[in-house]
């Protein structure tokens, strides 16, 4: 009876600290999209706001200048073309926040598709070398498997580039059989241990791990930069 009551204990305090554990990540991932919603809206104030500010003041010199014709129509092409510059910039400036809140539709044209965009828009609003490589077609037969792995992907790419200033990261995707194994490496200045202290980008990483029963491995890489491993099994 005294063990039974034991052993009923324990399965109630392990149960409890489970508890415990799901409401304290709850709580940050709470904390991180409160976090995320507030450096869009810092980029957005910061930089698209402030173009989009800057190509008001120059349409509307502009247009001052060719109501008054005062502009040959050589200069006045000119700062046409600077105005029709800077939108492009605007606009590829508002893909890149869109490309971090709403990636490519998962469910439509699968994870390698995501993953790919992931890495070019890396690249090009960072102004560093982020590559994917995925040597053979892979289908996930789980889209919220692929959504969890998308966002590790996208997790581990930020840590590279914020915590490790890394300039140089590189996504695979692979298949062994049912297995899928998703890699992010980089060249960056982290170490593992100061990773361990970051705390909440972590532990959100573990939990989507957990939540499609995948494992997931932070290693020291030889030289410099860390490697991020989650492996899955690609099952119903």
């Amino acid at each position: 009876m005294i063990e039974r009551t034991s052993e009923l204990r324990a399965a109630v305090d392990a149960l409890e600290t489970q508890i415990a554990e799901r409401r304290q990540i709850e709580r940050e991932i709470l904390e991180i999209s409160e976090r995320e919603r507030s450096r869009v809206g810092q980029d957005l104030h910061d930089g698209l706001c402030q173009t989009l500010s800057g190509i008001g003041l120059l349409a509307k010199a502009l247009k001052r200048n060719l109501e008054e014709d005062k502009l040959p129509a050589g200069v006045a092409a000119a700062k046409a073309d600077t105005i029709a510059n800077l939108l492009k910039e605007a606009v590829n400036e508002a893909r890149g926040l869109a490309a971090g809140m709403y990636p490519v539709n998962i469910e439509e044209y699968g994870l390698a598709p995501a993953l790919e965009r992931l890495a070019a828009d890396t690249a090009q609003r960072f102004h560093m070398n982020c590559k994917f490589k995925c040597a053979s077609p892979i289908v996930l037969v789980d889209n919220h498997a692929a959504a969890h792995l998308y966002r590790i992907a996208q997790e581990a790419v930020r840590n590279a580039i914020t915590h490790g200033r890394a300039e140089l990261v590189l996504i695979t995707l692979a298949a062994s059989g049912e297995r899928i194994t998703l890699k992010i490496q980089d060249s960056g200045q982290g170490l593992l241990k100061e990773m361990e202290t970051m705390g909440m980008g972590l532990k959100t990483m573990n939990y989507r791990a957990r939540a499609i029963g995948a494992s997931l491995d932070f290693r020291q890489r030889p030289r410099r930069g860390i490697a991020v491993t989650c492996s899955f099994m690609n099952q119903r």
